[in-house]
């Protein structure tokens, strides 16, 4: 059966800083087979007060695109993939909802390419 394209819907939920926007979708646990729950952070209410602005930062973020995208997916997913979207996305996107000093982005990237990659990357 072909996997079917899925949108997504949009949760508040209270956080120690805050309330945040969830974006919950569904996906196949790669132990069992079982389908469950996800979810990704969007960013907090308060940068994104309505639905619709929520809805907009999910598109710009391309969220939509990952839960959708077979090769981000549980198992098919190896550490390199894992790896290389994190520094693509929390460390050097400068949007992001935390962004890190330049030397944290020096550091880790140095870690996480030179040592973890290296030996995990498969």
């Amino acid at each position: 059966m072909a996997p079917r394209y899925q949108k997504g819907c949009l949760r508040q939920e209270n956080r120690k800083n805050g309330k945040v926007w969830k974006l919950r979708h569904y996906a196949i646990r790669a132990e069992d087979g079982r389908r469950v729950e996800r979810t990704l952070s969007v960013g907090y209410v308060k940068d994104f007060p309505t639905e619709s602005d929520a809805w907009r930062e999910v598109d710009r973020q391309h969220l939509t695109d990952k839960i959708n995208d077979p090769t981000l997916q549980g198992a098919n997913a190896t550490f390199r993939q894992i790896a290389e979207d994190y520094i693509e996305r929390d460390l050097l996107n400068v949007d992001a909802i935390k962004p890190k000093a330049e030397t944290t982005i020096s550091c880790y990237q140095h870690v996480i390419r030179h040592y973890l990659i290296d030996r995990w990357g498969g």
